[in-house]
């Protein structure tokens, strides 16, 4: 008899879950006739990529997805069977996100399941260099939790780092997604335009993000330089040491949608102790506190339906002919006023912009003065709605209690 038989299948498929596409076919398939049927079939590979978060969609359309009903048996098991293969998941696929990224083509997701991942990544660059100069082939990268209800988290908390981004990203042939993932930040310096930020994007490069929460204890939480192009939606970028978004240099871009940007500009914290750098401790340099939430700088930016509430100076500054459209937003509780924005003569003038939506300086009224509850409400605001929450201070240590898993 079949020891197999007596194992109930889902269990089986839960087993086979924590193995490759690749060992499944080398190490499992030829074991036994049994196995070889099993490892064949469409409904292994469809369950098999549901438990780990793998999705079906080709472009993304109802009409595709549905389709896969309409097809054989065979053609089934082999859409699954290569949906499987190609998004890589980790830690099931690859231990590390850089290995996944390594061996993900263009097109597919690098999928990660509920956990934390100590990791620094670069897209587009070695080790804060450009990959290839000289290419002219679109880099594509999509980064995403698995399971948006649960999330994950990609933390860069080093000692000896010295600022360096958690998330660099380079190049005008990038085009980078990252949905669903919170990013914790801290390094050593204070070097807030060399990379010591959550996310750091130069040269070109094309990002999405949506559903994040960014924090960094050390710099900015993102940097978007020298012609990059940023679309983020229902994130919040929150608690950063220094500016929470800094936008600069003609032809870059940031449109910001649905978004929270709160109690940045604070100043340093450490996720390591001064104390355990030893003779480090005196190269440790730290940002002192007076910073605001978004800070554009000769660039464009449409800000829409957020809340940009208790930051340490301004919730918005504008400097050297910066342009930015703000509509529908709440403007409250920041430690200079609602917004800055410098005239021709170099003076700022600072502008107070109620929740209530006073319309001032031409920026539309605002839409949310209405709060359905407290618990959506901070520094006057309302909160805008993502996978994570904005009124949590997050830390390593809250992320582990979250996650009981790390990987």
């Amino acid at each position: 008899m079949d020891p197999f038989v007596t194992l109930p299948t889902d269990t089986l498929y839960l087993i086979l879950s924590f193995l490759s596409a690749r060992e499944i076919d080398t190490n499992v398939s030829p074991v036994c006739c049994w196995l070889r049927e099993l490892t064949s079939s469409p409904k292994l590979w469809k369950q098999l990529c549901a438990i780990n978060g793998k999705e079906l969609k080709p472009n993304g359309t109802t009409e595709q997805r549905t389709s896969v009903s309409t097809i054989s048996t065979e053609d089934t098991s082999r859409i699954y069977r290569d949906l499987y293969y190609s998004n890589p998941c980790v830690p099931t696929d690859y231990k590390t996100i850089r290995k996944a990224l390594e061996q993900c083509h263009a097109g597919n997701e690098v999928v990660l399941l509920p956990g934390i991942y100590h990791e620094r990544i670069l897209i587009g660059t070695v080790e804060g260099r450009a990959q290839d100069e000289n290419t002219t082939e679109t880099i594509h990268v999509n980064i995403r939790a698995a399971f948006a209800e649960k999330g994950s988290a990609i933390t860069f908390l080093s000692s000896t780092a010295m600022n360096e981004a958690c998330i660099h990203i380079r190049g005008s042939n990038v085009r980078a997604s990252i949905k669903n993932v919170q990013i914790l930040h801290s390094v050593r310096g204070n070097d807030l335009w060399s990379g010591n930020s959550a996310i750091f994007c130069e040269d070109g490069a094309q990002v999405s993000i949506h559903g994040c929460k960014i924090t960094s204890e050390s710099g900015r939480g993102v940097v978007l330089l020298r012609g990059s192009k940023m679309t983020m939606s229902n994130s919040t970028i929150a608690d950063c040491a220094a500016t929470g978004c800094y936008v600069s240099d003609v032809g870059t871009t940031l449109s910001l949608t649905s978004s929270n940007v709160v109690r940045n500009g604070t100043g340093s914290r450490r996720s390591f102790s001064i104390a355990s750098l030893g003779n480090f401790a005196e190269f440790v340099d730290v940002v002192p506190p007076g910073h605001s939430g978004l800070y554009i700088e000769s660039a464009t930016s449409v800000i829409k339906d957020c809340l940009i509430s208790g930051n340490a100076l301004t919730g918005v500054s504008v400097v050297r002919n910066g342009s930015v459209r703000i509509s529908k937003c709440d403007l409250t509780q920041n430690g200079e006023g609602a917004a800055a924005i410098e005239s021709m003569e170099g003076d700022q003038e600072f502008l107070d912009i109620s929740p209530e939506g006073h319309a001032l300086a031409g920026l539309e009224k605002n839409n949310r003065s209405s709060r359905p509850s407290s618990e959506n409400v901070l520094f006057g605001g309302l909160i805008r709605q993502g996978n994570y929450s904005a009124l949590a201070a997050d830390t390593l240590a809250s992320l582990e209690i979250q996650y009981t898993l790390s990987y």
